[in-house]
């Protein structure tokens, strides 16, 4: 099997709408969504999904951070209150394993050369196969239903720290 990395969105996104209440796609004041169900409101950020009672931020996003042209905006929520990111990179978070998802592999120079949907069980089978393909860079997951950014999937084991050191707050 391919080794690969879960990367959530990046911590500052979320934290700049938690102080904004504004996005980078013309949403102002933004207003806290309130979990009314389980399992239906996917923080980016965390990879878990909302409480009941928890309230979540509704923002839209792309995760790309320049004009290419498959370049998407999408919805997507992260926690009101701030929450631990994700740092299990070599494992697929439960959130995804239940949810059918859009697979979309791109190259380094950001074109899509892969795309495919599997069931959140086994998406492993699909990850290894878009990187069995020496031109696919990086894989963004989608839900496949309501379209929405899940994370993006990198290359290779998760990286190394010395021991007692820090993880980088740079990325999600």
């Amino acid at each position: 099997m391919s080794a690969f990395r879960i990367m959530p969105i990046p911590r500052s996104i979320a934290d700049r709408i938690r102080v904004t209440r504004s996005d980078d796609h013309g949403n102002l004041e933004i207003q806290p969504t309130l979990a009314e169900e389980p399992r239906a409101l996917p923080c980016r950020v965390c990879l878990e999904e909302a409480s009941i009672g928890e309230e979540m931020f509704l923002f839209s996003y792309s995760p790309f951070e320049r004009p290419v042209p498959y370049r998407n905006v999408g919805p997507i929520f992260v926690h009101a209150n701030a929450c631990k990111p994700y740092d299990r990179p070599a494992a697929v978070p439960d959130l995804m394993r239940r949810r059918l998802l859009a697979l979309r592999g791109y190259s380094a120079h950001d074109r899509m050369i892969e795309c495919d949907i599997v069931e959140g069980a086994v998406v492993e089978s699909l990850i290894e196969r878009f990187f069995g393909n020496p031109d696919v860079a990086y894989i963004h997951a989608h839900n496949a239903r309501a379209g929405c950014f899940v994370c993006r999937i990198e290359r290779g084991p998760p990286p190394t720290r010395p021991s007692g050191a820090l993880p980088a707050t740079g990325r999600g």
